[in-house]
């Protein structure tokens, strides 16, 4: 079992985290004040700027953080996951979570190894698969222009980054929840239920999704 990170693992991270929403908080500065001397209504991005250009934006944001240290929760999983598969299952009962994302992390980790980034590979994927559903809900919403800027804003906003690369479901949760927008748009059945269902099985308040829907 991995140690439990003391108090100067839990500082360290938070100073090099409290670095990267530095340099975002700037870098969104000088975006904004860039696009306030742009003239005309609205803010085009360049017709060449595709959605995988993106996705890729949004990875290569997201990779400097996989091999950060554990926090307690992210620990937890990694205990968890490291066990056989009925021992885990025994031991995801005394959880106040649904076993669903668990059950995720350990076939990852049983492809590509336990470290750090295998760990955090189904967030990290998540993260990127929500860039292009929020394309979609966005294109629904306001065409193109709009789908465009709401896949950039998910890439480069500093939660969805910093959620995207930790051993624990928030990232999940999101594009589960963001599918069944996309599907109560689209007017499909099947696009809400499916991940309604899995949101359940994922959070212990999956369920409030399924009641409000």
């Amino acid at each position: 079992m991995p140690p439990i990170p003391d108090l100067s693992d839990y500082i360290s991270r938070h100073d090099s985290y409290q670095q990267y929403i530095s340099l975002a908080i700037v870098l969104a500065g000088i975006f904004a004040v860039g696009i306030g001397r742009l003239p005309g209504r609205g803010v085009r991005l360049p017709r060449r700027f595709q959605l995988w250009h993106i996705v890729l934006i949004g990875g290569l944001i997201r990779w400097p953080l996989m091999d950060q240290d554990y926090w307690y929760d992210e620990t937890f999983t990694s205990a968890i996951t490291s066990l056989g598969w009925g021992r885990m299952w025994t031991v995801i009962q005394g959880d106040v979570h649904p076993p669903l994302y668990y059950g995720l992390v350990k076939l990852t980790t049983l492809i590509f190894g336990d470290g750090d980034v295998a760990m955090r590979l189904p967030a990290f994927a998540s993260g990127l698969a929500l860039i292009v559903v929020m394309k979609r809900i966005g294109t629904i919403h306001g065409g193109k222009t709009v789908g465009r800027w709401a896949a950039l804003i998910t890439a480069i906003l500093p939660a969805t980054a910093y959620y995207s690369t930790e051993a624990r479901y928030p990232a999940f949760l999101a594009l589960m929840l963001a599918t069944a927008y996309l599907g109560i748009q689209r007017r499909s059945n099947g696009l809400t239920a499916l991940p309604l269902t899995v949101a359940a099985l994922t959070h212990v308040n999956g369920w409030f999704y399924v009641a409000a829907r």
